[in-house]
């Protein structure tokens, strides 16, 4: 899970191809989304299959998304694979005076407004 977060924030296609191609992406929507992080918030292995639970943060838009999912992965031929997940997202619009939600401390105009 942590690769696929990574895969989205630096906009690697082809690896979140590889990682789940029944679900091809030719190009992500957007590369103006500032992430804000990842939170695995459960996780479950077995030897062939699992699940996580995750929360990710973005802001696009001066809109804040928390996408919270949980994901089905299989392992085939070594390689884990993303197969479905069950996704709900919130989106809050920012003011441009109010604390940015990166964390920085500073007014969301001086630091990740677009």
């Amino acid at each position: 899970m942590r690769s696929r977060y990574t895969a989205f924030v630096t906009g690697n296609v082809p690896y979140l191809n590889r990682t789940a191609p029944a679900h091809p992406i030719r190009h992500l929507s957007s590369m103006r989304r500032r992430w804000l992080g990842l939170e695995i918030l459960s996780s479950e292995m077995r030897q062939t299959e699992g699940w996580v639970a995750f929360r990710a943060r973005y802001i696009e838009d001066n809109v804040l998304t928390v996408h919270t999912e949980k994901s089905y992965f299989q392992c085939l031929g070594g390689n884990w694979q993303y197969v479905s997940g069950e996704p709900d997202f919130h989106q809050w619009s920012i003011a441009r005076n109010e604390t940015c939600p990166c964390g920085s401390g500073k007014k969301f105009k001086r630091c990740c407004a677009t």
